[in-house]
């Protein structure tokens, strides 16, 4: 069987876990799967979705509560706005995988394109120059 996500332990005082979407599959394709797991892992709490492959820059996080055994559908909600370590962390998993997103059937070329480029680009070098009188 085809696992169209990957769960992450994260370091975040807001999530213990994240779901993060391999391809073009909603959440829904996999949530008694990825229910399944966190069961086994006796794990109780707030769980972080990025949805990057199968929605896009909108809509990219979604947060859930999972009581031990399943998620309460009614506490699935947008997230705006995370922590950035935990972005980057997600960002770096997406680097690994740029076959991820080179095989993704939503996203367009020029999505794929842009996405692969901010995670590839490499830091800024800031380069001081001396200013000279005239």
């Amino acid at each position: 069987m085809i696992k169209y996500y990957q769960i992450q332990k994260i370091n975040s005082s807001d999530y213990n876990y994240a779901v993060i979407s391999k391809d073009w599959h909603r959440i829904d394709d996999y949530i008694i799967e990825v229910s399944d797991e966190l069961k086994k892992k006796t794990f109780k709490g707030s769980v972080l979705f990025d949805c990057l492959l199968s929605n896009g820059n909108s809509n990219r996080f979604l947060e859930a509560y999972f009581d031990g055994y399943s998620f309460d559908f009614n506490s699935f909600r947008e997230i705006n706005k995370i922590d950035n370590s935990i972005s980057k962390s997600l960002d770096e998993i997406y680097k690994k995988n740029l076959d991820w997103i080179e095989f993704n059937n939503i996203l367009s070329h020029s999505q794929k394109f842009l996405l692969k480029k901010k995670l590839t680009k490499s830091p800024k070098k800031i380069i001081k120059r001396k200013m000279q009188l005239a």
